[in-house]
């Protein structure tokens, strides 16, 4: 085996393994990536339908499934 050519593939190696050893440190850190979660729309919207459920139980109302709006103000002036 060539000890040049094995010394070059150790060096690019470990250069390969410092950028990897750098991208984890930030990660760490706390400046890699997003965070919190990622929902597709039937996730989103299967939770809004138990947010809805869950605020009218809070309110009292006896259907969940649709929310009414509550009657606008009459101008009384």
């Amino acid at each position: 085996m060539d000890l040049t050519k094995a010394i070059a593939e150790l060096r690019e190696e470990k250069r390969r393994l410092d950028e990897t050893i750098e991208a984890l440190e930030r990660a760490a850190a706390g400046g890699g990536g997003r965070k919190g979660r990622v929902w597709n729309s039937q996730a989103r919207r299967a939770a809004a339908e138990r947010m809805r459920s869950y605020w009218a139980k809070r309110r009292g109302e006896t259907s969940a499934t649709t929310p009414e709006s509550p009657p606008a103000p009459s101008p009384e002036s």
